[in-house]
């Protein structure tokens, strides 16, 4: 079993991952924003899913954006029993040297915790009786579908060692108040696959589609598997989505996450091109989970494509 609660606020990505067997169960948190979601306080519902659980086992912390990050920071102060033996699969940019007040923060934190990066070759230590993760470059050689149904697989699929330093030259380069660059952190953003009981979910962050189907292209017997959800990358703007419907189509995933400001004015998040894409190539079988309020464009369409966010089961 898996489910999937999205709680993100605005533009700001949170999602809570359940997997479960008969045995044991694992949970994945998956960012975080602090904001307020139509007038709900997204840091409150933030705590509120948390203490659903005993613990975190796998926190994921996709870049250092404040829309990913600053949720994160603020639930681990005020629940920080809740992380004590979670594993964190980040990538560190201050390691040598302090300038971005949120990753030093962020960092700080966890410095008792196991940390990996997304650049490894072997994460089997990291593994456990039901979550076992894998690198890229052993998701292209390992056919997961022969043990699927007795383990869930978690592939991280971007950024490499390469991107990875690209993100941290650039923080090296800049002054304590220097900014980073938010184009060069998207891009490098962690993208993951998670695949359990013959069920795949694409989670992409922040970053460009076009080089993350790259990646996918070479795992092995990927070409025509279904995907049975994918969350649009960067709120659905047009410039991190090249492809992604003809993609999506390929391998027969109708269902998406989408985060956005809840009011659709500025039609930009998601993009309304991109919207009409998948409006003109899925018709009535699309599926878009998201808080934005788009119920103008399904008066326009005469069906509904959003469903609430906050729960998506499998």
């Amino acid at each position: 079993m898996i489910k999937v609660y999205s709680v993100g606020a605005g533009l700001g990505d949170c999602f809570f991952i359940e997997i479960a067997n008969e045995k044991m169960s694992n949970v994945i948190m998956v960012d975080g924003r602090k904001g307020i979601l139509g007038g709900v306080d997204t840091h409150q519902l933030i705590l509120n899913y948390i203490d659903r659980y005993k613990k975190i086992d796998y926190l994921i912390v996709t870049h250092i954006d404040f829309d990913h990050i600053q949720g994160v920071i603020e639930t681990m102060k005020e629940k920080k029993d809740k992380f004590e033996d979670t594993i964190v699969i980040y990538n560190h940019v201050t390691k040598s040297i302090v300038n971005f007040s949120q990753a030093r923060d962020f960092e700080k934190m966890i410095l008792d915790n196991a940390v990996i990066h997304s650049g490894r070759k072997d994460y089997t230590l990291y593994s456990n009786s039901l979550v076992h993760i894998l690198s890229n470059q052993k998701r292209q050689k390992f056919d997961v579908s022969i043990k699927q149904r007795n383990y869930a697989y978690l592939t991280l699929l971007h950024p490499d060692k390469a991107g990875i330093r690209d993100v941290y030259r650039d923080y090296l380069n800049k002054t304590i108040d220097g900014k980073p660059d938010s184009e060069l952190v998207n891009k490098n953003s962690i993208a993951f696959l998670l695949e359990y009981e013959n069920k795949t979910l694409l989670f992409t962050g922040d970053g460009y589609f076009n080089q993350l189907e790259i990646k996918l292209n070479h795992l092995k017997k990927f070409n025509d598997k279904k995907i049975d959800l994918i969350k649009i990358p960067h709120h659905g703007s047009t410039h991190n989505n090249i492809g992604i419907v003809s993609y999506a189509k390929k391998h027969s995933c109708e269902t998406f996450i989408v985060t956005g400001e809840k009011a659709w004015t500025q039609k930009r998040h998601p993009s309304e091109k991109l919207l009409k894409s998948f409006v003109a190539e899925f018709g009535k079988k699309l599926k878009i989970y998201t808080y934005v309020d788009i119920s103008e464009y399904e008066d326009v369409i005469h069906y509904p494509i959003s469903c609430r966010a906050d729960e998506v089961k499998f």
